[in-house]
């Protein structure tokens, strides 16, 4: 509500006193020209960095096309959060490897030649999609994976009365 937003923001503060706050999508304080909330969000928050400086730590983290846009909003922003540090997105080996980590947390394994389709997928997402090259992008795919295999063993087992092996149960096949 109007008026209420400088009094929680200086509460998020306090409770990060002596810690770290830390603020994922700091540009989605920034709205159009008649947001006064961010605005008067990040004018506390300018605010505090200043006097709390010795007590207060904050990363303010984003994607880097929208935060350089987030710390222009303020003169005094971009000056009190000067250390910036770029995370590159990964490779595309480096995505493969987080792929076959999450499937191998969720024990399940994947039918010869699956790696490869799983590969091309990715590489495909990363022309497609801007900014895919994270480990959510990856989690979206084994996600939608898994729909696709649940949905593949549910349809085979239509009109069956017997389980289905373990072992086809925990198998992405290429099919998937």
């Amino acid at each position: 509500y109007v008026g209420q937003t400088s009094g929680k923001t200086y509460g998020v503060i306090r409770n990060a006193l002596g810690g770290v706050l830390f603020i994922d999508e700091a540009y989605t304080l920034v709205g159009d020209e008649s947001d006064t909330f961010g605005k008067e969000a990040i004018n506390t928050l300018v605010a505090e960095l200043e006097n709390r400086r010795d007590s207060l730590m904050v990363i303010v983290a984003g994607y880097a096309d929208k935060m350089d846009k987030f710390l222009d909003v303020n003169q005094g922003l971009a000056s009190r959060l000067s250390n910036e540090v770029v995370f590159e997105d990964y490779s595309e080996d480096e995505l493969i490897e987080i792929f076959s980590y999450m499937t191998a947390q969720k024990n399940l394994s994947l039918e010869e030649g699956a790696l490869e389709d799983v590969k091309q997928l990715i590489e495909e997402k990363r022309k497609q999609v801007k900014d895919f090259g994270n480990a959510r992008g990856v989690r979206n795919i084994l996600e939608d994976i898994i729909k696709k295999k649940n949905s593949r063993i549910v349809a085979a087992l239509k009109g069956k009365n017997e389980l289905p092996a373990k072992e086809e149960l925990t198998t992405i096949k290429r099919e998937d």
